[in-house]
Parts: C-alpha cells; sequence; structure tokens
C-alpha cells in the first residue's frame, strides 16, 4: 500500500501561494476581459469570444484566438481540439503563466457541441450526446482548477425561468439545462459583473440574490471593484487579521 503523504496546514496558504479559480459571468461590457488583465502576469487567454482587442497593448497577456475559421464556406481549423492541445503544453510547462483564462465558456460550449455532431455525424445533439458535453465541460473545469496559477473562465449571461419558483432568474450562459444550475460547485469564487453606468467603473457581486448566483469563499465586500488589486488588497488585511476596507 502507498504511503500518503502528509496531510497540508491551512496555515500553509499564503498570499504568494494562493491560486484562485474564477467563474466571473455578466452581459456584453461589463468588463469580464479587463478584469483578466488586472491578474498577476504573465496571463494567457484562450481568446473564443475574439475580445482580446479590449487588452489591446497591454504587456504580459499572450493569447491564442479558437474563434472558427473559414476559406470559401469551409471550416478551416479546429479550435475545441488546438485548445486541447494549447492546455496540454500548459499542464507540462507549470510556472509559464502566473494567470490562465477562458474567455467564454459560453463560445467554448458551441465549439463542444460542433466537436460532437461531427464525431455522430449529426445536425443536432441527441439527449444522450448533451450528457457528453456536459462531460467534457467538467473535465475542462478540472484540468484548469489543477493548474498551479491563477484560473478565470468568463460566461455570457443567460436570464431563464426557474422551474422551482416560476420567477425568473440570471445564470452563466450555457445551453445544457443542468450545468447552469450546478456550475459555480466548480469554482472557488463566482462573480456576477456590472458596469456603473454613471461612473463608468466596473464591480461584480460576490453573494447571491433571488434572481442571480455569486459567491465568495474569500469573503469579499459586496460588490467588489473588478480588478485583481481589490482581491489582494482583502486577503492581504485578513491574513493580517486586519478588518478590510470596504
Amino acid at each position: 500500500m502507498a504511503k500518503l503523504n502528509p496531510p497540508q496546514s491551512a496555515s500553509g496558504i499564503t498570499l504568494e501561494n494562493l491560486n484562485l479559480s474564477i467563474l466571473s459571468y455578466g452581459a456584453s461590457g461589463t468588463g469580464k476581459t479587463h478584469f483578466i488583465s488586472s491578474f498577476p502576469k504573465p496571463v494567457y487567454v484562450f481568446d473564443f469570444d475574439g475580445g482580446i482587442l479590449t487588452l489591446r497593448g497591454k504587456e504580459g497577456v499572450f493569447f491564442d484566438n479558437y474563434q472558427n475559421r473559414y476559406r470559401n464556406g469551409v471550416k478551416t481549423n479546429e479550435p475545441w481540439k488546438d485548445m486541447q492541445a494549447r492546455l496540454t503544453e500548459i499542464e507540462s510547462n507549470p510556472g509559464a503563466f502566473a494567470t490562465v483564462a477562458i474567455d467564454s465558456i459560453t463560445t467554448v460550449e458551441q465549439r463542444v457541441i460542433e466537436e460532437i455532431c461531427a464525431l455522430t455525424n449529426k445536425g443536432q445533439p441527441s439527449q444522450r450526446d448533451w450528457g457528453t458535453i456536459i462531460k467534457w465541460l467538467i473535465r475542462l473545469f478540472e484540468r484548469l482548477a489543477l493548474l498551479p496559477c491563477h484560473t478565470i473562465i468568463t460566461a455570457h449571461e443567460l436570464t431563464i425561468k426557474d422551474e422551482v419558483t416560476g420567477g425568473t432568474v440570471t445564470r452563466p450562459s450555457v445551453s445544457t439545462r443542468k450545468l447552469p444550475q450546478r456550475i459555480s460547485v466548480y469554482f472557488d469564487e463566482v462573480y456576477r459583473h456590472y458596469a456603473d453606468q454613471t461612473t463608468e467603473e466596473f464591480f461584480f457581486h460576490t453573494r447571491p440574490q433571488q434572481d442571480f448566483d455569486a459567491k465568495s469563499r474569500l469573503g469579499l465586500p459586496n460588490p467588489c471593484t473588478a480588478d485583481f488589486a481589490a482581491i489582494h488588497d482583502h486577503i492581504a488585511q485578513e491574513m493580517k487579521g486586519a478588518s478590510p476596507s470596504k
């Protein structure tokens, strides 16, 4: 029987070795991609949305574009497979990036659906195929969480009917019926982003409301400025035993 390693001590978690796993979702124009660029560098972005122009001129930000490309009506690339290859490369080179991000899981899911339909020669996924799609996405979340760096996945938002209350709720936008309700369990932090229309500043909610999901195991203020510096300062003050400023 293999000998187990000694259990880790929570006191060994420091500001320097803490790696966050974050799901950031919100409407277009609420600063999700900008939020990514505020994290420790170098940053690598799996750019599925084509939103990297938001980060033009930013030092220390690297990316590959995974949008579908066509020539004469024929698809010329395989975004899902290309992403898997790049992720495997990143896994093989721990420490290459301080932050790895996917922008966005909403579009990644579309690429997965295309891949499944190509493999099954179907125009639309069957009920069984949807189960496979969920498994592929969950496996992606798990792989990212194991990287020795900060990881961020963005998502568009979708307003859907709550089957229990009959009201409407806002969730990260993915097409599968079951995943939006349980997606938050795969992340340490879940933020719902919004823009202050008066000040043009970006913020995110850290606590759930009746009509949307959010959570913060770090105990961040609600709302919180959408910048890594705000998260860093909160953690630093908490670890010193001081009350974090609001």
